[in-house]
């Protein structure tokens, strides 16, 4: 939603929200700008059941876009072969379910060469559940690439090459490298040799910013900043929940915070955090909170007559993991810390940094808490998503 619409998550649920009928309607999607100026566009997504729109939420009630594959995905899921691996559809028919997504692209830029055109194509099936599937495509994404330059479609057309966050789960998600993995996808952009030529000052800043903070907003205000050269409009507004952030076409301040461009402490990489004693007392402390909080969520659904299960009420199992931001002495009125602990009954695995406020002696959480190993049926009792 970030780079859809400029908002963050709660943003987007007070203006958009998606779990009431029609209210994604609401929300300035990026597509709409550039349909608005006389730009084709088209959305595709993989597994329906997942969709980003439609994942424990109504969808949309009119058609998005120009061209809209969820019709497609859901009577071709419905009526063709399908071959599963990690849960996923990663064979639909005769060819990878990826694969329909792709040519999808290909098609669509190929129709609308010579026009002006928006696409979004994303898919989920073979890079979702498994930190080792996503090499299975490596071919097919190179073979792709190539039909796009040799269809001259690389010629005309600014291609963005993204993901959304790496592996969230599973043994790897224990290690650093999971870490990072969570919290660093990875953005590639292609521009056009024209383009290039004629905007070395954009090419410049895009090698500088390759080794600054940057965010989703920035890539919200980057693709505004395209439909801006167009010269089809003028003064679109920046990202509502992250003010500060910029197109990535100019230089980004390389002294940049997470603070400043709306990254939660939670998902920040830039924190220096060093190991400290798990028993310690604040270390427990903080735990005792997360795990508080958690039950607070459950409460609820502990006597819900909506679902058949009833949430149990969690403690503290082991401390896996406890790590303290270190920050110059004095600089911040607070401490973060970021924990790994399992939870009893059910075994779950959780993450979470916590802010403590020292003169307050106060403790807050950071953006949302992690699940790091899978929780299969322990979220039946649940009757609303996190």
């Amino acid at each position: 939603m970030a780079i859809l619409t400029g908002y963050n998550n709660s943003l987007a649920y007070s203006i958009c929200n998606p779990k009431k009928v029609g209210q994604l309607e609401e929300c300035p999607f990026m597509w709409k700008y550039f349909a608005d100026s006389g730009y084709a566009t088209a959305y595709a997504e993989d597994e329906a059941g997942i969709n980003t729109f439609n994942y424990h939420k109504y969808g949309f009630v009119a058609q998005p876009t120009d061209h809209y594959f969820r019709p497609v995905a859901l009577a071709a899921e419905k009526n063709l072969s399908k071959k599963m691996k990690n849960s996923l559809t990663f064979c639909l028919g005769y060819q990878n379910y990826a694969d329909h997504i792709y040519q999808y692209a290909l098609d669509f830029a190929s129709q609308y060469r010579t026009e002006p055109y928006f696409g979004l194509f994303w898919t989920n099936t073979f890079s979702h559940n498994d930190i080792s599937d996503p090499s299975s495509m490596d071919l097919r994404m190179k073979y792709y690439l190539e039909e796009l330059d040799e269809r001259g479609i690389l010629n005309s057309s600014m291609v963005v090459f993204f993901s959304d966050h790496g592996l969230r789960f599973g043994p790897v998600r224990m290690l650093l490298t999971g870490w990072l993995e969570e919290r660093l996808p990875f953005n590639f952009i292609w521009l056009p040799e024209w383009f290039r030529e004629e905007h070395p000052e954009i090419v410049q800043a895009l090698k500088i910013n390759r080794n600054r903070l940057t965010n989703p907003y920035d890539l919200h205000a980057t693709l505004k900043h395209v439909l801006e050269l167009s010269g089809r409009i003028d003064n679109l507004p920046g990202p509502l929940s992250c003010p500060n952030c910029q197109s990535i076409f100019a230089e980004v301040p390389w002294n940049r915070s997470c603070e400043e461009t709306a990254i939660e402490s939670h998902w920040c990489t830039c924190a220096n955090f060093q190991p400290i004693d798990k028993r310690s007392p604040m270390v427990q402390r903080a735990v005792a909170f997360v795990i508080d909080y958690v039950n607070r969520d459950l409460e609820e659904h502990r006597n819900s007559t909506t679902v058949n299960y009833a949430c149990a009420k969690l403690a503290v199992g082991s401390i896996t993991l406890a790590k303290m931001a270190h920050e110059p002495k004095g600089r911040l009125p607070y401490r973060d810390y970021l924990l790994i602990f399992d939870g009893k009954p059910g075994g779950g695995k959780f993450e979470s940094t916590v802010r403590h406020y020292q003169e307050r002696d106060a403790f807050e959480i950071t953006g949302s808490i992690s699940r790091l190993n899978e929780y299969a049926s322990q979220s039946e009792c649940m009757h609303i998503d996190y």
